[in-house]
């Protein structure tokens, strides 16, 4: 089978989700990343946690949806996303517009998106777009970015459209 090399990021449910539901444009780290360009999203297989669970429940309420938490993939790969920016989040009402190295006021994102995030002053913020999900492939998370392949065939069925932005 032909495969893809892409860059990923083992993510928590139910934040792993949220990106290909288009819930959170920005993924938040302690660290930045110099690296942009297409990223693929891991589920870890971790269960839902707590936290997880009450941010379910809000964004329920909130939005008018039914995500059900024991419904979402552990253990794979679920989405694929463009990583275009990374910025240091600050406190204000300024920043600087930049690919990598910029900073992002943290008051100039929404509620919501700061719901979803850890969004300290300090932290990065990895600006991800064109959020599209993909069936779930069983793989081995790692911490940090590290390298997946994915077949060649989901991968172009995902950038022609194929597959929905939204699960």
């Amino acid at each position: 089978m032909n495969t893809r090399k892409i860059q990923t990021i083992s993510l928590w449910q139910p934040w792993a989700s949220l990106i290909p539901l288009l819930l959170k444009g920005y993924e938040t780290r302690e660290w930045a990343t110099n690296y942009l360009g297409v990223l693929a999203i891991h589920a870890a297989k971790r269960p839902v946690c707590k936290e997880g669970k009450r941010l379910i429940a809000y964004l329920n309420e909130l939005l008018g949806r039914t995500i059900d938490p024991e419904r979402l993939p552990l253990g794979a790969l679920v989405a694929l996303t463009d990583l275009t920016d990374c910025s240091r989040m600050v406190s204000g009402e300024s920043s600087i517009e930049s690919s990598v190295g910029g900073t992002i006021a943290i008051e100039s994102v929404s509620e919501l998106e700061r719901a979803v995030g850890d969004w300290r002053s300090g932290r990065y913020a990895w600006k991800l777009e064109n959020a599209r999900s993909i069936d779930p492939i069983p793989y081995s998370g790692r911490q940090r970015l590290f390298t997946a392949e994915i077949p060649l065939s989901l991968f172009d069925r995902a950038e022609s459209g194929g597959i929905s932005p939204v699960s």
